[in-house]
Parts: structure tokens; C-alpha cells; sequence
């Protein structure tokens, strides 16, 4: 294992385990609790659970009644199932329990540490194809603690930090593809379904590894099989579906997307707010968008165009058809932060191809380092202090006072949160006239 790696590794360990700051008591808390019903219970209904009030009140504000009469977590079930065999060893080994926040968070923090750890093996192995061993350990340590997937995912089980997962495995057998690497064509297909599997936005990011390998892939029996064992994955999908819920989505899958006739504001909101915006919680990107236009002709077409389709058209999707696109009680741009790893390949492009912007790309990442990893992990005045002071806003402006600059998340102190407040009292008093 590379010594540079190693070392990093270690560093990023250190900066997530005294964390301050975690989002573990919001959506993710219920995936440990339906893995351990399904131990527990033998089903992922909740309905034992709340049966008995084995659930604090306060964690089930994300529980939902089927017309069936039973009881669910809204999100997606492939978060849940994902974690039983980690659950079960520490229902049945260390004797923890998931209903009980401290086990429940404990394990949340444990198990996102393996991860980020595991994201960080991954982007190492993607970037090796593109750059030297100490160059590609320091380029995707800076990616990963200098961006959104650790600011906006900060050490809980969120369905966003999956994708990236799979997604970032997926995108190691392209790269090394590139390389003329064959891949295991039912890996592909497994990886892919388990993408759809956690998050329904993972849907584009499939389409655009489908035209991947339908303009890159010489071989047809390849892109078959990897289409045929996603497609059978999915059809047992829907039954599991059909059995639990009656319909061949859950409720998550179909809920919550509608267009808006004020796309663009948000699109303006989603990319250079200072609360919500991709730019300034991932400053490098401000040298990388232009340097991929820049650079075009000399990208590898195939891949670099999957890259911004996928991209676009997420970005697009949120800002046109999600109307919580500010994406709630969050640390920067979490509903766009599973991009990171399309853009984590576009970087390594850029970079492979213009040395002279490693100096710009290391001290913008430093940057991002201080944004997301120190601010986003240790300022707890951005978490719930922050979010209490923008949900009291009128309802009318509340979705558009995450843009404004006086609503500025990084900046947030005590000062600034006081600031914060008269704004919105102002607010509250202007709109009562």
C-alpha cells in the first residue's frame, strides 16, 4: 500500500473522528433501526417498535402509514437493507441497539468511517490511471476532505454517501477500461442496479453510463450482460416492492418531484449561494468547468461526455423538478454532492492534461479543505442554530432566503446568526403589513 496513502489516510481519519458536527439524528437515522427490525422482527415494518415505543418521538417524523395499515420509513429500503449484516453484528456481538440514538449514532459513525475510508482507496485506484501514486493519494485525499461528500454528509448514513460509493466503483472499472482493463460485466450490472437501489436520482447517472458503453464498448455481449443482470435485479426489486407496498416503487420513489416554473432561480441558488451553492463549498471546481470546456478536444470523448450528462442533468432535475431543492437541514450542497465523483474524473482529466493547474487546483482544495472539513465538521453555530433561525422565515420567502448572502452558512458565528435573526424579524414584520 502506498506510504503517501497511508498517511493521508490516517489524516483523514483524524479530522472526521472529533467531529462536532453530524446530520445523524435527521433522515438516517431510521436505516439502522429497519435493518434491525428485519433481525429483530423478521419484516421492515416498524410496527413493533411502535407498538411498544421503542422510538423516541423526536426520530419519527420520517415514518409514514402505508393504506395497508403498517408503518414505514420513508426512505429508500436499499439504505436499510444494506446495513442488516453490519447491524447484526453489532446487534448480536456488541450488544448495541439501534432504537437507542447513542448505539444508533455510534454506529452511524462508525460505519461512515469505513466508508470514507473505502471512497478514499477507490479515488486513489481512479487516479493512478491518470497520475503518479503520491500525486494521485494527495489529489483525491484534497477531493474527498476538500469538497461536499465529506461537508454535506458529514459522518451519517445518508443515502447520498452510498451512491457516491457505487458510483465511484463503478466509475474505477470505466477508468481502468480506459487503461485496457476488461470488467466484469455482472459486476457492472450488480453496481449499477445498487446505485437505483439506494437513491431514484441514480436513474440519470445510469442512463449516462449506458451511453457510455454504447459508444466506448466494442463488445455487445458485454453491454448485455451488464444491462440483463441490472434489469433482473430491478424485476426483483419491483416484487419486493409489490409485496411490501403494494405498487412497484416505495413511496419515496414517487413522491416529492413536481416542475417549477422558477427552475432557473434555483439553478442560480444551486451553483453560487453561499449556503446551498456547488462553487463555494467546492472552490476548485471554479478553475476545473472551464478547463473541461477548454480542453474538450483532448478529453476521452466517451467517458467525459457520460460525465456531463450525468452531470447536467441532475443539476437540471433538482432545480426544475425538486421542489425541496435546497435539500432541508444540510451543510452545503448535499442533494448534489453524489456528483462529486463524475466530477473527481473530469479533475483527473484536467489535470492529467494541464500540469500548471495542480498549484491552482491544491490551493483552492486547501480551500475547500477549511470550508467543508474544518467548518463544516467543527462550527456548530452552521448546524442547528443556523437551520432554527432560516426555517423561522416567512414561508412565502423561506426557499429564497437560502440564497441570500446575509443567509451565509459558511460564515456562520455567533455574530453572523444574530445578524441572521434581525433579517428575519425584519422580514416577518415587512410581510405582516
Amino acid at each position: 500500500m502506498n506510504r503517501t496513502w497511508l498517511l493521508l489516510g490516517l489524516m483523514g481519519l483524524l479530522v472526521l473522528l472529533p467531529a462536532r458536527n453530524s446530520y445523524n439524528g435527521s433522515d438516517p437515522f431510521m436505516g439502522p433501526v429497519d435493518a434491525q427490525s428485519i433481525i429483530e422482527n423478521g419484516t421492515i415494518y416498524l410496527d413493533e417498535y411502535l407498538s411498544r415505543d421503542a422510538i423516541e418521538r423526536k426520530n419519527l417524523f420520517h415514518v409514514i402509514q402505508l393504506p395497508n395499515g403498517h408503518y414505514v420509513n420513508k426512505y429508500p429500503d436499499g439504505v436499510s437493507l444494506l446495513q442488516v449484516p453490519f447491524v447484526a453484528f453489532a446487534y448480536y456481538v456488541l450488544g448495541m441497539d439501534m432504537t437507542r440514538i447513542k448505539d444508533n449514532k455510534r454506529f452511524q459513525k462508525a460505519l461512515s468511517l469505513l466508508i470514507y475510508l473505502l471512497l478514499f482507496w477507490i479515488f486513489y485506484r481512479i487516479s493512478t490511471n491518470f497520475l503518479d501514486r503520491r500525486a494521485g493519494a494527495i489529489v483525491s485525499f484534497l477531493f474527498i476532505w476538500g469538497s461536499s461528500i465529506v461537508g454535506s454528509n458529514t459522518l451519517a448514513l445518508w443515502s447520498h454517501l452510498f451512491m457516491t460509493l457505487f458510483t465511484s466503483a463503478i466509475l474505477l472499472q470505466i477508468v481502468e477500461y480506459e487503461q485496457g482493463k476488461k470488467f466484469n460485466p455482472y459486476l457492472m450490472g450488480l453496481l449499477l442496479f445498487l446505485v437505483f437501489f439506494v437513491r431514484p436520482t441514480g436513474a440519470l447517472f445510469i442512463v449516462a453510463i449506458f451511453i457510455y458503453l454504447l459508444l466506448r464498448v466494442r463488445d455487445v455481449e458485454v453491454v448485455w450482460k451488464v444491462a440483463l443482470t441490472s434489469f433482473l435485479l430491478l424485476l426483483i426489486f419491483f416484487g419486493y416492492n409489490y409485496l411490501l407496498y403494494g405498487s412497484f416503487l416505495e413511496p419515496y420513489y414517487m413522491s416529492g418531484s413536481r416542475f417549477l416554473d422558477y427552475g432557473f432561480r434555483n439553478l442560480y441558488c444551486m451553483i453560487t449561494s453561499p449556503s446551498r451553492g456547488l462553487l463555494p463549498f467546492n472552490p476548485f471546481l471554479i478553475i476545473i468547468i472551464p478547463a473541461v470546456v477548454f480542453l474538450w478536444k483532448k478529453l476521452p470523448r466517451e467517458l467525459a461526455t457520460s460525465m456531463v450528462i450525468w452531470i447536467v442533468s441532475l443539476v437540471l432535475f433538482v432545480a426544475f423538478f425538486w421542489r425541496i431543492w435546497w435539500g432541508g437541514w444540510a451543510y452545503g450542497p448535499r442533494l448534489l454532492s453524489e456528483l462529486m465523483p463524475g466530477f473527481f474524473v473530469l479533475t483527473l482529466m484536467v489535470l492529467r492534461h494541464q500540469k500548471k493547474l495542480m498549484g491552482w487546483f491544491v490551493a483552492l482544495a486547501i480551500g475547500g479543505f477549511f470550508i467543508n472539513s474544518i467548518n463544516g465538521l467543527q462550527n456548530s453555530y452552521t448546524l442547528i442554530p443556523w437551520h432554527r433561525i432560516i426555517d423561522s422565515a416567512p414561508r412565502e420567502v423561506m426557499p429564497w432566503f437560502y440564497c441570500s448572502w446575509e443567509a451565509n452558512q459558511i460564515l456562520a458565528s455567533p455574530y453572523t446568526n444574530e445578524m441572521l435573526k434581525i433579517k428575519v424579524e425584519n422580514l416577518k414584520r415587512k410581510m405582516e403589513r
